[in-house]
């Protein structure tokens, strides 16, 4: 049985006690999952960075380290094309243990720190595009009333 959500969340990350309920975006347009991450290093197939950056309300500065499983290219929805670096975590969402793979990525213009990708969501949710989600955060005033509009609750 999947569990049917809305185009945003909350996510915690397992084993980090002052990560939990960060809002993330849930986008079946995209096949990898991203993560907001900075100071990133790869050595000896080592992944060493810090999750979100200075300017995030998210930011801890700790450093996490993990196997960089691959290297994955990315095509924006722009067009422009990046290499970026894949790492699994664990993250708890709308009640599931998932181990995801995330592409490490500078999100610091996006509206959201991470971004929520059909592989993870494969398997585990269907997902409702009319359905604003638990996060809720709006570039543009008129997104929060498009939502009011086609969907209530």
């Amino acid at each position: 049985m999947h569990s049917i959500i809305g185009v945003s969340s909350l996510v915690d990350f397992i084993g980090y006690k002052n990560l939990k309920a960060i809002p993330v975006r849930i986008d079946t347009g995209a096949r990898t999952s991203s993560l907001w991450a900075s100071d990133i290093t790869i050595n000896d197939g080592i992944a060493t960075f810090k999750l979100f950056g200075p300017s995030s309300e998210w930011y801890t500065g700790k450093v996490i380290r993990r196997k960089a499983i691959e290297i994955r290219e990315v095509t924006s929805s722009t067009g422009h094309v990046q290499q970026r670096h894949v790492v699994r975590l664990s993250i708890r969402m709308h009640g599931k243990r998932l181990n995801a793979k995330f592409t490490l990525s500078d999100r610091a213009t996006q509206t959201y720190p991470i971004l929520i990708g059909r592989n993870t969501l494969r398997g585990n949710f269907l997902v409702d595009s009319g359905d604003p989600g638990e996060a809720k955060l709006y570039k543009y005033p008129e997104e929060a009333e498009e939502f009011k509009e086609r969907y209530k609750k």
